[in-house]
């Protein structure tokens, strides 16, 4: 008989699992203090805003501002930054339009002739700056604990505007 070959069996090889990138699971935290951007598709459940709205012949297109507080939905406390799921967090920001002349005072636009990008007005990075240093010694303010009301930004500010947004829906510039 003659001699045979033994073969050896090969087995399939299975597709090795796709590790899923750990930053794409964990969403990017907001701070106190950070620009953020809210897109118009996005809804606004709270309906403090209604992005739709055009006035003065500017369109609204997308909101943005610097978060002025973030509170915790489960505790109900104020944090200075996000961690985990975006979900369980509300923000307060404080609107861009805030900073520009056609719809607020001469002290946060810097004047009639104040720059039209929001970020570029001094009266903006100083607010920011603040937020951020405040945050960071833990000294934490919202709309509802006053905090626009009272020193220091009470001279900064001649009128505000703030919105208040579910974390999910922001995306920080």
């Amino acid at each position: 008989m003659p001699a045979t070959k033994k073969v050896k069996k090969t087995k399939k090889a299975k597709p090795k699992p796709k590790l899923k990138s750990r930053a794409a699971e964990r969403p990017k935290p907001v701070g106190v203090g950070d620009a953020v951007r809210m897109p118009t598709d996005v809804s606004n459940t709270f309906r403090h805003y209604d992005p739709r709205q055009e006035i003065s012949g500017l369109g609204a297109g997308v909101i943005e501002g610097l978060v002025w507080s973030i509170r915790e939905v489960a505790s109900g406390k104020l944090v200075p930054k996000t961690r985990g799921a975006l979900s369980g967090y509300v923000l307060e920001v404080l609107h861009d339009r805030t900073f520009h002349p056609q719809f607020s005072g001469n002290v946060n636009s810097g004047g009639p002739k104040g720059p039209t990008v929001a970020s570029e007005n001094p009266k903006w990075v100083r607010i920011r700056t603040l937020l951020q240093e405040m945050a960071k010694s833990g000294k934490l303010v919202s709309q509802a604990s006053g905090g626009l009301t009272a020193e220091p930004f009470v001279t900064l500010l001649d009128g505000w505007r703030v919105v208040k947004l579910h974390a999910e829906v922001v995306e920080v510039v």
